[in-house]
């Protein structure tokens, strides 16, 4: 079992809450007003203290939660709002924070606004982002996979508006950050066999963008010019000897260096223009062009064993290479308004990329006998291009008609053609070049209604089939099926259910029958993929009166997903199956009581389990059953006294219990209880 504790500081933050709660209740007897000049001000700030006790597995848990101990700063609010809607700088500056100190997401958001002349937003994130599995790249089946992380992940976005509210000319200026480092684990392969080694993240983003939006001749028009510069220095390094995951080969690795940094811009332009004509005819057209460089290098350097003896002395590989992709997307919608009840809309889009690189890699390998012996060095020179072109129409249409305010329906067909050509030209000791092209038409029909047979029950029903577009597919376009169905009952305004159910059906059929990788004889449904899934989801929501609310909810989702797939056994390709299943369950409650105007209870439960693939075990060893079973709870409870007029006094418990029935190594339990204080500034009695 391990208990962590907090530094005694700590009891310092709770010494201090007390203190700060007395002189509050003191100063509750002074008057005070809640302005500051000219601003009302209200605003709260909650912080305290949160306690941590983890049994089982602390890398489960980090990388499921990895929620923290200590003093921390839970939320704020502060807001300044002129009295007279008039200020001076601004009229109204909002900041709120959550999630700073003990917890892996961290965020602040600023507002700022004039009415009239501008609004400036700001949000700040900033994510921990841990992940150190047993069942993940574990083929030592040891207490840590071999990819691991623990990164710090930082975003923002800063946004400023000129004349907001003026819809004949607006202006817009934009800036984004996003960064993210941090140490962790990964595989490569060296001479027959793979080695974890280490890596270390660090990439940067930076995102400006301007536009104007204006009012021209009863157009709506915007434009937007957008910049991104990014760079990439991640490394991956191995400083000691490392025999590899084949302890009982020869090779090994004593050291390796591995350097990629990559470098790239984006420009990016986008157009938008709207109207409405005679109140019958709304058009939207967008367009969007982005040019996009990346350029690369890399460099490695392996000393160590190979698995013929020989010792690489060391063994050198060093690469450049760039690549290119213009791309632009256009847009047009058109909805005519045929009548009050009837309404037909159009929806077109071109879609169209083109990606362009080539690596020349040079590969310099120095060589030892075991009796140390220089052999003749062996040097390999490749170069390697590749070209993709992608071209897209896609077109939808579609009509809704209203019979009376409580029943409407809506049909549609959407339609898509693709043209894909790819390229690659290989040089090593031959050239050899490939081109290949693929044409491709999908269908698809759409279809719901929307139906209110009684004042407190409404059904809402979507349905779709045909075949799935998308850039890049296994073998060909799936053929699906999907159905859902909403209900929602409003008894009246103190209760309401809501019911529904989504099915969705889909085919991957074959197409590769013909290649020499697979078997002679194979029938073509024998690589086929099917995929079906059911989601049933219900809830409840009652609050008779303010002083009590409940919400209780149900959640089953079923997976079955059946692939054919080719397995190396005995040097020989064979025909086998994949199956994986899913048996999610997920049941919730929460409630809410106030019996007094001073005290205030809170209580929950989740369960999530998911019984996976049940007693199904895999017959041969060419089907292979798979699923994740597992289930995880937390219960949490919360108690909020108001001590006076500015301040909440908050004690609380939440608990996790999280079970693996295939690894059992990572279970866990973990109780977190916290209290905290809550000040408020601008709340009456």
């Amino acid at each position: 079992m391990k208990i962590q504790t907090g530094p005694r500081w700590h009891l310092f933050g709770v010494l201090a809450i007390f203190v700060l709660s007395a002189t509050a209740i003191r100063a509750q007897q002074t008057p005070s007003t809640d302005d500051l000049g000219s601003y009302n001000v209200n605003s709260s700030l909650e912080f305290g203290v949160r306690g941590l006790s983890v049994s089982g597995s602390d890398n489960k848990y980090r990388s499921d939660l990895n929620y923290g101990n200590g003093f921390r700063l839970f939320d704020s609010s502060f807001l300044l709002r002129s009295k007279t809607g008039n200020g001076g700088a601004f009229d109204e500056f909002l900041v709120n924070t959550s999630g700073w100190g003990g917890d892996p997401q961290g965020a602040t958001r600023v507002s700022v606004e004039k009415s009239g002349l501008y609004r400036f937003d700001a949000n700040v994130r900033r994510t921990r982002y841990f992940n150190a599995l047993t069942s993940f790249a574990n083929p030592l089946a040891t207490p840590l996979g071999q990819h691991t992380a623990n990164q710090r992940h930082n975003f923002s976005d800063f946004d400023f508006t000129g004349l907001p509210d003026n819809r004949k000319l607006r202006f817009h200026v934009g800036f984004s950050r996003d960064t993210r480092e941090g140490p962790g684990t990964t595989t490569a392969r060296f001479s027959g066999d793979e080695y974890q080694i280490d890596t270390n993240i660090d990439t940067r983003a930076h995102d400006f963008r301007a536009g104007i939006d204006a009012f021209v001749l009863g157009f709506d028009l915007s434009f937007m010019q957008g910049a991104r510069y990014f760079h990439d220095n991640t490394s991956q390094t191995v400083t000691l000897t490392n025999q590899g995951n084949n302890t009982t080969n020869t090779s090994r690795i004593d050291q390796l260096v591995r350097e990629t940094p990559a470098q790239g811009t984006h420009f990016w332009s986008r157009f938008n223009v709207h109207r409405l004509f005679a109140q019958k005819l709304d058009f939207t057209g967008r367009y969007v062009y982005l040019s996009g460089t990346s350029r690369y290098s890399f460099f490695e350097q392996t000393t160590g064993r190979q698995s013929n003896g020989n010792l690489a002395v060391p063994q050198t590989a060093t690469a450049r290479g760039e690549a290119k992709r213009p791309s632009s997307i256009g847009d047009i919608g058109l909805t005519f308004l045929a009548t009050s009840k009837f309404r037909i809309s159009n929806s077109f889009r071109y879609d169209n990329f083109r990606i362009n690189g080539e690596e020349p890699l040079v590969d310099v390998l120095r060589q030892r006998t075991v009796a140390g012996a220089p052999l003749a060095t062996v040097t390999t020179v490749s170069f390697f291009g590749r070209t993709t072109n992608y071209r897209r129409f896609l077109n939808t249409i579609e009509a809704d008609y209203q019979f009376s305010p409580s029943y409407s329906v809506h049909a549609g067909y959407r339609f898509t053609d693709r043209h894909i050509v790819l390229a690659s030209l290989d040089r090593t000791t031959t050239i050899a070049t490939r081109d290949e092209a693929v044409d491709n038409q999908t269908h698809s029909a759409i279809f719901g209604f929307k139906a209110r047979p009684m004042k407190a029950w409404t059904i809402y029903f979507d349905g779709e089939h045909g075949d799935a577009d998308s850039v890049f597919t296994r073998l060909a376009n799936n053929d699906f099926t999907n159905f859902r169905v909403r209900n929602r009952v409003n008894v009246n305004d103190k209760l309401s259910f809501t019911v529904a159910f989504i099915t969705k059906d889909n085919t991957n059929p074959a197409d590769v029958i013909t290649s020499p990788n697979v078997p002679f004889g194979t029938p073509a449904e024998a690589l086929d993929v099917n995929v079906k899934s059911r989601h049933f989801t219900s809830s409840v929501d009652w609050t008779p009166n303010g002083m009590f609310s409940m919400s209780s909810g149900y959640t089953h989702m079923r997976v079955t997903s059946i692939a054919g797939i080719l397995l190396p056994i005995s040097n020989q390709r064979r025909v086998g199956e994949s199956q994986y299943y899913s048996r999610d369950n997920f049941f919730f409650f929460n409630a809410f009581l106030r019996p007094t105007p001073r005290l205030t209870f809170y209580a929950g439960y989740h369960i999530n389990r998911d019984d996976g693939q049940g007693d199904r075990v895999s017959p041969s060893n060419v089907i292979l059953i798979d699923s994740y079973p597992m289930s995880f709870q937390s219960p949490e409870a919360r108690v909020t006294l108001k001590l006076n007029r500015i301040m909440d006094w908050n004690v609380g418990y939440t608990y996790y219990n999280y079970k693996d029935r295939f690894f059992p190594i990572q279970n866990y339990h973990s109780h977190l209880p916290y209290t905290s204080l809550r000040i408020y500034f601008g709340r009456g009695e």
